[in-house]
């Protein structure tokens, strides 16, 4: 695949007349000019110029190279001018380009100023890591073949939640409050399988669970997590976290300001943050419930039914429900959360 920087760089020394003007041209240096002609001619296989003292000259292979250069460079501006002109929301930009080097023309997309608030996914059918992903300014990639279900997932979750939410938790993680007591929500040994204190702060501390003893006997523990972590499988973001399930403004009114109320805000059975300890407003939580709902997918149960669930690429949960129901749930091929390039480093004891 060609790179559209070294095509430049060739076009202006050929239109310049030698490496200096061409250097004046593409704001390069004569030096850095020359080694990228010199990449050029190593991926070709082929002698572009003759260089003969201050005289630059195109070889056989440099005239038909130069034809064809052109034509690619006025193809990438032409998309370039499409995406100014449209300003799309996502752009699914497959690598392996007709002659050009797809990672290339991403960088150009993103960091050029065409794209305002860039949402790239790259296609490719050859093996890529997140960084050379990153690295372009994507936001993500696929593995082809792919089914559409999810490539519009993927855009889904990539225009769902406002950036500068996503990039904050990304930053910051999430934190998780809970308090255990005998009166409401999970007491500690139903939480914890046991009510011996010395076996439940072993089992923090090896979970990097900070945890304090109240003087009524109730235990608040606080967990500082990833939202965001990669598919280890795909490579994908995965919004990944219970910020809004467990946060006081997913519970009914009344009861919230009741149990505020009897407890105070340090001490509702569960709770959540942002990961350096600010309070989630009402706005923000809403926002999240509001994008869940809107991408839910909803699948009857009927008896004998059986369903799987990737359970990183997806929340889920069981609706208000009326009548007998018995269903039965398991884990398996468990995964690592540092396989899943988690964002926070979590430390235990």
């Amino acid at each position: 695949m060609l790179d559209l920087e070294l095509l430049k760089s060739f076009v202006s020394v050929v239109d310049a007349g030698g490496f200096t003007r061409a250097g004046e041209r593409v704001h390069r240096t004569q030096s850095t000019v020359s080694q990228q002609i010199r990449r050029l001619e190593e991926d070709l296989g082929q002698t572009l110029l003759n260089r003969n003292g201050k005289d630059v000259t195109l070889t056989e292979p440099g005239e038909r190279m130069l034809s064809y250069a052109r034509r690619l460079l006025a193809l990438a501006e032409e998309a370039r001018d499409v995406a100014r002109f449209w300003r799309p929301s996502v752009v699914l930009l497959d690598v392996t380009l007709p002659g050009l080097d797809g990672l290339s023309f991403c960088k150009q997309l993103t960091g050029g100023g065409v794209l305002t608030d860039p949402a790239v996914i790259l296609l490719t059918g050859t093996e890529m890591s997140d960084r050379e992903a990153r690295e372009a300014g994507a936001r993500a990639y696929l593995a082809k073949p792919f089914s559409p279900l999810e490539l519009i997932s993927l855009i889904d979750t990539l225009d769902a939640l406002p950036t500068e939410l996503v990039a904050r938790f990304e930053r910051e993680g999430w934190l998780l409050t809970r308090t255990y007591n005998d009166e409401i929500g999970a007491s500690v040994a139903e939480a914890f399988g046991t009510d011996d204190r010395p076996a439940v702060e072993r089992y923090c501390r090896a979970n990097a669970i900070e945890f304090a003893w109240q003087d009524d006997g109730s235990l608040r523990t606080l967990q500082h997590r990833s939202a965001v972590v990669r598919h280890p499988v795909s490579g994908r973001r995965c919004w990944f976290n219970q910020i809004a399930f467990l946060n006081e403004w997913t519970m009914d009114p009344e009861v919230r300001e009741y149990l505020v109320d009897v407890y105070g805000s340090d001490g509702l059975p569960f709770n959540t943050r942002f990961g350096n300890g600010d309070p989630l407003g009402e706005d923000v939580v809403q926002t999240i419930n509001q994008v869940y709902e809107a991408h839910t997918l909803r699948e009857p149960w009927r008896s004998g039914d059986l369903l799987l669930v990737d359970n990183i690429r997806t929340a889920h949960s069981r609706e208000p429900f009326e009548g007998p129901r018995e269903v039965l749930a398991a884990l398996g091929d468990p995964v690592r959360l540092t396989d899943c390039a988690p964002t926070i480093e979590v430390r235990t004891a």
